[in-house]
């Protein structure tokens, strides 16, 4: 059994009907996220823009697992799903995913009194702005304001 049946079967992943309500607000909050963390990257606060960067990728990629049905729990099933529903068809390439777990490491690092490097900093934003860029397209939300 893979990831996903595991997290289904277990609870972890919850099949639910979309609410296009809380996805445009979950958005928002999301856009106000990676303005954060695009502002802490000019300013050269890395570890707050990683902190922001994770939060506006885990809750745009949130957004898109509810708007495909279902409803994570963790990271772990989050993970399953976004694998499952949109990489493995081919809505999302792999490598954001990819930036969604270094992100989240980075991140519980950075809790724990870690520094982080301008070059890891800068892929994490780019993930979360490009995560971004893919729920715009996925959810025809026209274009992103400027932040």
């Amino acid at each position: 059994m893979d990831a996903f049946e595991s997290c289904l079967r277990n609870g972890r992943l919850n099949r639910v009907e979309p609410d296009s309500e809380k996805i445009g607000k979950e958005i928002l909050t999301a856009i106000s996220e990676l303005g954060r963390a695009r502002a802490c990257y000019a300013d050269g606060n890395y570890e707050e823009c990683v902190v922001q960067s994770y939060f506006a990728s885990n809750r745009v990629f949130r957004v898109l697992l509810n708007q495909a049905g279902f409803r994570d729990t963790n990271l772990y099933s989050l993970a399953a799903g976004v694998d499952r529903l949109l990489v493995q068809t081919g809505r999302v390439e792999k490598p954001l995913l990819d930036i969604l777990k270094l992100a989240k490491d980075q991140k519980d690092l950075v809790q724990e009194g870690a520094r982080c490097g301008r070059k890891e900093t800068r892929l994490i934003l780019g993930g979360a702005e490009e995560v971004m860029e893919v729920a715009r397209d996925m959810l025809s939300l026209g274009e992103i304001p400027e932040l």
